[in-house]
């Protein structure tokens, strides 16, 4: 399946940012705060490994498959303190939900698109 990973390619408005490791898969953010129109949290797609956002992502090939990548989704959460024990399986089922939504927004794209989101929304770059 095709996921998204940071990059700084096409970083050309003045208010893009990339503070992720170059290359890391991503994901939605967990939530968009209510100052999301300053911050940039409903631009962002957040990294799995330095939970830090870019504005702009890669469509890439990869070998792994939707639950694999919810694994890495969910794996990210409880890294960053989402996840309560009583808490568990909703947080499992959302992962999956944005693991699938991430698989349904790459599969119409070319490996080595571009793409930013603003909030549900996601476009070529």
């Amino acid at each position: 399946m095709k996921i998204l990973i940071a990059t700084k390619e096409k970083q050309t408005k003045s208010n893009d940012f990339c503070w992720t490791k170059e290359d890391e898969i991503v994901t939605f953010p967990t939530f968009e705060c209510s100052n999301s129109c300053t911050c940039g949290c409903t631009r962002g797609w957040v990294g799995t490994q330095s939970s830090k956002s870019t504005t702009t992502a890669k469509v890439v090939q990869s070998k792994m498959g939707v639950i694999d990548l919810a694994k890495i989704i969910y794996d990210s959460r409880v890294k960053d303190g989402w996840v309560q024990k009583d808490t568990k399986d909703d947080v499992l089922k959302l992962c999956m939900n944005d693991a699938i939504d991430i698989a349904r927004i790459t599969s119409c794209r070319k490996v080595g698109t571009i793409i930013r989101r603003q909030g549900i929304r996601t476009y070529n770059a």
